[in-house]
């Protein structure tokens, strides 16, 4: 059978990529979160290079669904970080705003890697949340239990009457029933309200795990379900 000079030039092109080296970015972030006072105006997170070469470090804020006011600027946007070198990111807030809950956006930090035109960059690419905190807002280190769990005309609700954006796993489960339910997202905003189940499910308690201001999953909790309310 004959082959075409460019179907070689393609398995060509294929061999090259497969076989040549492959370069990783590594990048180590000191939280896993980042947490912005109102009254100092700005938060800073520091990034390490544990790569074996130089990578070029861009970070974005990204807004999330619920909330796209431009309140927060990012400096360095771009920027090169040697080998073993820490790089320390400012999160600006941009203006002076009247708010007294607290505010979630996300950031994104992308490190590609500076190499030779015959290796294959990897960019490692991760992305963390970004809680702003008002003035006069003092830190609560348990805000899950604030949360309400209701029966509703349409099944079970989780309602946050607190100021604070709760974070927890989306796996729940219903107690004595035992069935698995899910939250909508990984978060719930101040004065908000999700529905976690449709229909009728017989639960007295819900089974949750929520995760800690500096964003690691704690140990699972049990809270009352209570009686049919307007939600």
């Amino acid at each position: 059978m004959k082959r075409s000079f460019s179907h070689f030039k393609k398995c060509f092109a294929l061999l090259m990529v497969f076989s040549a080296p492959i370069v990783h970015a590594s990048l180590q972030l000191e939280s896993s979160v980042v947490i912005i006072q109102q009254s100092d105006g700005e938060g800073v997170l520091s990034l390490r290079n544990n790569s074996s070469g130089p990578v070029l470090l861009h970070s974005e804020i990204l807004d999330i669904e619920e909330d796209k006011s431009d309140l927060l600027l990012v400096t360095p946007p771009i920027t090169r970080v040697e080998p073993g070198d820490k790089q320390t990111v400012r999160f600006i807030l941009k203006e002076s705003q009247q708010f007294t809950t607290e505010r979630l956006k996300r950031a994104t930090f992308e490190g590609i890697p500076q190499t030779a035109p015959n290796k294959v960059r990897v960019t490692v690419r991760q992305n963390i949340p970004v809680i702003i905190r008002p003035v006069g807002l003092a830190p609560n280190k348990e805000p899950w239990k604030l949360l309400q769990w209701q029966h509703t005309a349409t099944g079970i609700a989780v309602k946050n009457p607190s100021p604070y954006v709760i974070r927890m796993s989306p796996d729940l489960l219903a107690q004595p029933a035992g069935r698995n339910i899910t939250l909508p997202k990984n978060y719930i905003l101040p004065g908000e309200t999700l529905r976690v189940a449709d229909g009728p499910v017989a639960a007295e308690k819900i089974r949750y795990t929520p995760a800690s201001v500096n964003g690691y999953l704690l140990d699972a909790l049990e809270a009352p379900v209570e009686e049919m309310a307007k939600l």
